[in-house]
Parts: C-alpha cells; sequence; structure tokens
C-alpha cells in the first residue's frame, strides 16, 4: 500500500457551532486517513500486543532502543503490555509466550553509539579457526588469520616460510648463478659484485651445497689443507688454512700440502688422514688395501676425494709405493 500524507487534526477539530465547523465527510477523510497510516507502521513491522509472532519476525517501536530492532528468537503470542526492551546485547526478552533479542538494524557511526555495544568480535583462536559465521572480524583479527596461513611470509628479508615453486636446476655460468623452476621460469641469485659468506649455501632437493666465501669474480675456492705431521708417524691431522667450509661427507674434496721430511719408517703402515678434526679416515689409492702404505715426499701437493670410507688419492705422480723389508 501507498503511505498517506499525515492530516492535521487541528484542521477536522471544529465544532458545529464554530465557522468552518468539520463536515461528516471530512470526519470520514481524517479517520481513514489515520487508519491507513496506522495500518502503514503496523505492516512495516512496529510491535502490536496479543499478536501471534512466529520465529524470525523483526519488529521495532519508539521504546526500542535508536538504530536497533528486535527479532523474536521463540515464537508465541505477544503480551497485552508492550515489554521493557532493554539493550542490545542483553538477555532475551519475555513478552507474553514469545521471546526477542536486541540487535542492530544497520551498521553506521551515526546510529549505533560508541562503548559497549554488545556486539560479539571472534577471538584470535576463533578467527584462525574459522568456523564461526556470527561473530564479528576487526581488522586486527583478519591480519591475524591471515598471517597465520599464508604460504609467503616474506621474500625480500628472506626470513619465515617462502614457496617460489620447486627447483629442478641450478647452473652457474661464470660468476652468475641461475635457478630454474619446474614452470620452466629462471632467476639468476647471484652476479659478480655479489659477496658470498662462507657457511651459507643452497639447497636443492634437501641437498646443500656450500660456496665459499668469495668477492670479486673469480674462481670459488677449493678446499685447502696444510700438514705438518712427523715423517713416521701415520696418524697424518691437515688443517684447512684457505677459510673454506667443509664437512667430511662422500664427494669431500681437499688440497693438502706435506711438509714433512725424509720417507715413513716402518710404523707408517696404513696411513690415515684427519681433516679439520672431522675423523681419521685411511688413504688409499685405485682403492687397493696395500696401497695405503705410501711414501709422501716433502712440499708435496696431494689431491683427494672421500668415498664414504676412504680418502683415494687423485694424483699419484707425487706418490711412490713403499716397500718394506
Amino acid at each position: 500500500m501507498s503511505i498517506p500524507k499525515k492530516l492535521n487534526f487541528s484542521d477536522y477539530d471544529n465544532f458545529i457551532t464554530e465557522p468552518n465547523f468539520t463536515t461528516s465527510a471530512e470526519a470520514q477523510d481524517y479517520f481513514r486517513n489515520e487508519d491507513e497510516l496506522v495500518g502503514a507502521l503496523v505492516d512495516s513491522g512496529l510491535w502490536q500486543p496479543e499478536t501471534n509472532y512466529a520465529n524470525g519476525d523483526v519488529v521495532f517501536s519508539p521504546s526500542v532502543p535508536s538504530g536497533a530492532e528486535a527479532i523474536c528468537v521463540v515464537g508465541g503470542i505477544s503480551s497485552g503490555v508492550e515489554p521493557s526492551w532493554g539493550s542490545v546485547g542483553g538477555a532475551n526478552i519475555s513478552d507474553g509466550t514469545c521471546f526477542w533479542k536486541l540487535r542492530w538494524k544497520h551498521w553506521s557511526k551515526d546510529v549505533i553509539p560508541m562503548g559497549n555495544l554488545g556486539i560479539e568480535y571472534a577471538t584470535q583462536t576463533e578467527a584462525e579457526a574459522g568456523n564461526d559465521n556470527e561473530k564479528l572480524m576487526t581488522p586486527l583479527r583478519t591480519k591475524e588469520a591471515i598471517d597465520k596461513f599464508a604460504p609467503v611470509k616474506s621474500v625480500n628479508g628472506k626470513t619465515g616460510d617462502v614457496v617460489v615453486g620447486e627447483v629442478t636446476d641450478i647452473t652457474i655460468d661464470g660468476t652468475d648463478i641461475t635457478v630454474t623452476y619446474a614452470d620452466n621460469t629462471t632467476k639468476t641469485l647471484a652476479t659478480q659484485d655479489t659477496t658470498y659468506t662462507a657457511g651459507t649455501g643452497l639447497t636443492l632437493n634437501g641437498t646443500e651445497f656450500s660456496l665459499a666465501s668469495q668477492s670479486g669474480g673469480s674462481a670459488y675456492k677449493f678446499p685447502y689443507a696444510t700438514c705438518s705431521t712427523a715423517a713416521n708417524t701415520a696418524a697424518k691431522v691437515a688443517t684447512i688454512t684457505n677459510g673454506v667450509d667443509f664437512a667430511l661427507e662422500v664427494g669431500a674434496c681437499v688440497c693438502v700440502k706435506f711438509t714433512v721430511t725424509g720417507g715413513f719408517g716402518s710404523n707408517t703402515k696404513n696411513i690415515t688422514l684427519n681433516v679439520n678434526s672431522t675423523g681419521a679416515k685411511t688413504i688409499r689409492y685405485r682403492d687397493a688395501a696395500g696401497a695405503s702404505d705410501l711414501e709422501i715426499s716433502h712440499s708435496s701437493y696431494l689431491i683427494f676425494i672421500y668415498d664414504g670410507t676412504y680418502w683415494q688419492t687423485v694424483n699419484a705422480e707425487l706418490i711412490s709405493d713403499y716397500n718394506s723389508d
């Protein structure tokens, strides 16, 4: 129905003895206007006494706090007297055999008063769980939930859990390091002006590749060690002297300079090498057990590769077999 303009009662309150008295037809017009206005208010949700309300019905009243409305939470018949509505967020309101709960009609800082609004906000735990569909999320709770589940926590700072895709290849070309990902995109990680810090490494499929401390674009350093163990002592001890990080693992390589003098005595069978206190391992040549009895000349530069059990020599021209009598 259309809502008519409210007629002014003073224009229809003239007795028959007064000039311009109100006629019967005019009175009927006023009563009809009043009925239409009240009917429009009731149809739009004005609370009514002794009325059947169903669960979910919404009503308003001049007695309800400004900006709020009441929703029926238990259906029934309202009382003959309007209830005391209380405040938003308060307990359910008893009204005859039905119950109401107050809520805000719409969000507006001009409508909703500041202070205790009676609104339920999500806690951090609830925001991160994401199971509640009723409580409100503040900007802080939204950020906390995003931070918890974001796959990339940082990139530029290289901290946190950074997901960049599966690495399929790493190429070192001159002074550049290029990483290739599963989608065939590439990323250059280093250039000739980059300084590599000893102890840091690249990880590919769970395996860490250490890079020596190097700057200015020159070649990466090979582990270099010196050994000054006495000639007649079979347990040789070597120390890395060029600052390269070293770990005793399959494929580990080292170049050792021996500063011993003279040949080995009869107690120098089964020579062992201990690099940087990583443990003494027997030296072999051509992977032969008997070839560990070797003579190393003064100022020899020997290269060794660790096979997981033994140090295997690779430049035999600097080694002569030791023959016992």
